[in-house]
């Protein structure tokens, strides 16, 4: 009736990256800023498991940042996550013939 108003708690992260500036290409976040973003603190997985950030066919959370245009790539240490680089998807443009 309402239409779909439930809100993921990645939604802050959703509109930080959407709201960036449109001539920014990448944006490095450790975990602790990440949370930050949230007010929330990440699940375990995001700290150890390399899926969590891009398997977006079990992982609907990943839907968040690339629904808006943005890929990840991580950074870890000693097998724990520490950072994240989201880059932003340059849109293919038609070629001329």
């Amino acid at each position: 009736m309402w239409g779909n108003l439930e809100m993921s708690k990645y939604d802050p992260l959703r509109e930080f990256l959407k709201n960036s500036a449109s001539d920014c290409s990448e944006i490095k976040l450790t975990l602790k800023q990440i949370e930050i973003i949230l007010r929330q603190k990440l699940p375990e997985a995001s700290y150890v498991h390399y899926a969590w950030w891009h398997d977006s066919t079990s992982h609907s959370h990943v839907e968040s940042w690339e629904g808006v245009g943005w890929k990840v790539s991580t950074h870890a240490e000693k097998g724990r996550m520490k950072s994240v680089a989201f880059r932003r998807e340059r849109k293919q443009q038609a070629s001329s013939r």
